[in-house]
């Protein structure tokens, strides 16, 4: 699996969340997977930015205490 060529990682990495190593791998291995799904074995950078919606939960810090009620 590799990156198509047009695919910036910059916008990824400087978001305003902070991202640990283990979420950019499950970022970077959802990509690879959405990408499979369409019979493809390049990244393109709209499975990234669909990856990052679906690993990275944005919300305010009441949300993320909701879970536990």
């Amino acid at each position: 699996m590799s990156l198509a060529p047009e695919v910036d990682l910059d916008p990824l990495i400087t978001r305003n969340d902070p991202l640990s190593g283990a979420v950019i791998a499950a970022i970077m291995q959802e990509a690879g997977l959405r990408a499979v799904r369409k019979n493809r074995y390049v990244i393109l950078q709209n499975d990234l930015e669909e990856a990052y919606t679906a690993q990275v939960k944005t919300g305010t810090e009441v949300d993320k205490f909701e879970f536990y009620k």
